[in-house]
């Protein structure tokens, strides 16, 4: 059947687009999409991290408030560390100059005393070659008088091996020479007063050290010894008191030479092995003590002190 051509044409409808919306451009855009999109860009950030936002803002505030008051404790702690350090410094520019001061009084105190102990030493030499000359003069006079009868003759004889046996006679024969010494001290150490410093007390030469040489040596077959010219006899003792160090109560200082008469290589041979000779060795070498032995043809060595009289016996006819 023919369609009837008077009737006006319907319009074409576009299709349905489903709740969705044409752009001008022809862009389309999901409402729901939109939405999305919107909130997005309304807020970029979710609670957390906004949170963390606000707290790092709060921190930035209280640190912007406290850094004039961490500026001025740094200020004061500088302040007070500066004025330690001059404080520090005048004490020891005060410590200083008093040391300075100081330092010639001790020096020319020191040389008085020494000059003192130098003068007494000399006087008691003096005395002491009194009384061997004076005992030389005894001795010739009584041996000139007992010398005159055969009975005489052979008291000498007996009075003469007593004597030796006491140290009481000089002594003259070879022998060995041994001579040690405190460790050197280190020289002018102090800038200020020039003082040396005093070596290890363990590594001074004892009275005991003294003791072990010299009972070595007798070990080694000595007849006769002497330390720094004290003769050695039977009472003789080797002590210290205080700081010195006392032959039969003189005092001796160091270097100590010790003299022996008798046979030197033996004697050398057994002071060298000898514990305190191992250890003098070792004081030599580790603390720059002085050691030395040396032998001699000829050594002479005078009497020891006479001895104080303990007991007396009157004798002969009449005696009380």
């Amino acid at each position: 059947m023919a369609e009837d051509s008077s009737r006006p044409a319907q319009p074409v409808r576009p299709p349905p687009t489903f709740g969705r919306k044409v752009h001008k451009h022809g862009q389309v855009f999901s409402d729901m999409s939109g939405a999305m999109l919107k909130a997005l860009l309304d807020d970029t950030l979710d609670p957390a991290y906004a949170e963390a936002a606000e707290r790092k803002k709060a921190v930035a505030g209280a640190e912007r408030t406290e850094q004039p008051r961490r500026r001025w404790l740094r200020r004061r702690e500088t302040t007070l560390v500066v004025v330690g350090l001059v404080l520090a410094g005048l004490l020891v520019g005060i410590a200083y100059q008093n040391a300075a001061r100081q330092a010639p009084s001790e020096r020319l105190a020191r040389n008085e005393l020494t000059a003192k102990v130098v003068d007494q030493q000399a006087y008691v030499g003096k005395l002491q070659s009194q009384s061997e000359t004076l005992a030389a003069s005894v001795n010739a006079a009584r041996d000139k008088l007992l010398t005159e009868s055969a009975a005489g003759s052979q008291l000498l004889e007996s009075l003469n091996a007593l004597e030796t046996a006491s140290a009481q006679s000089k002594v003259t024969g070879p022998g060995v020479v041994i001579t040690v010494s405190d460790p050197k001290p280190a020289e002018g150490n102090d800038p200020v007063g020039g003082k040396t410093q005093a070596p290890a007390i363990n590594t001074l030469i004892t009275d005991r050290d003294l003791q072990r040489v010299v009972n070595a040596l007798w070990e080694g077959g000595a007849e006769a010894i002497a330390v720094n010219g004290q003769r050695l006899g039977p009472t003789t003792a080797i002590r210290q008191a205080g700081g010195a160090v006392l032959v039969d109560f003189l005092p001796v200082a160091s270097p100590y030479k010790v003299e022996a008469i008798g046979p030197d290589n033996k004697m050398q041979t057994t002071f060298a092995s000898s514990e305190v000779g191992r250890r003098l060795s070792t004081y030599r070498s580790v603390y720059q003590a002085g050691l030395s032995i040396d032998t001699s043809d000829k050594l002479t060595l005078k009497p020891a002190l006479p001895p104080t009289a303990q007991v007396a016996t009157p004798i002969g006819k009449g005696a009380k």
